[in-house]
């Protein structure tokens, strides 16, 4: 019996580490693999209904912005680089008819056709994902809205001036 603990003693000593009282590691000890590095993050998307949100507020630019950044999130940036693309050919086309209408057509017979498209492409493009996603922050919707309100004026007033100046438009009387 004393010569077990003897041994077991020894055992002991040669595994010590010149720290006092911490076992050194075993060459035949496997490493722990770091179980947090292993999970997949999920990606940040925007909601179907946070997108159909900045089409009533932001116009389709705010929505397109929106679904860029969900396929970008998704690794399709050359699909996102396109949904872009075409909600500001969209814009600028809406912009142009309601340019050449009677005065007397409300406001929502375009802004409705707006939020109903960007809110069924964005249903059908990402509720997929929505599951595995995390989404976004309500906040950066209304940046996004704003950012794309401020885009616009700022493409918008030169445009309309333009516009005006060859004789395409009326903006009314001048004082």
């Amino acid at each position: 019996m004393v010569a077990q603990e003897g041994a077991l003693e020894a055992l002991e000593r040669r595994h010590q580490s010149p720290h006092k009282g911490q076992m050194s590691q075993s060459s035949t000890q496997v490493p722990q693999p770091d179980v947090d590095a292993a999970l997949p993050v999920p990606p940040l998307l925007f909601s179907p209904g946070q997108i159909g949100v900045a089409a009533f507020f932001g116009s389709l630019l705010a929505a397109g912005w929106m679904a860029r950044a969900n396929w970008r999130a998704l690794g399709q940036t050359s699909r996102g680089n396109l949904t872009l693309l075409a909600a500001a050919g969209l814009t600028l086309v809406i912009v142009g008819l309601a340019c050449w209408l009677p005065e007397g057509v409300p406001g929502v017979a375009f802004t409705l056709p707006q939020v109903m498209l960007a809110r069924q492409l964005s249903q059908s493009w990402f509720e997929g994902a929505m599951p595995t996603a995390d989404q976004r922050s309500h906040w950066r919707v209304v940046g996004v809205v704003l950012g794309a309100l401020v885009a616009f004026v700022v493409l918008a007033v030169p445009v309309a001036f333009a516009a005006e100046a060859l004789g395409i438009i009326d903006l009314g009387p001048t004082n």
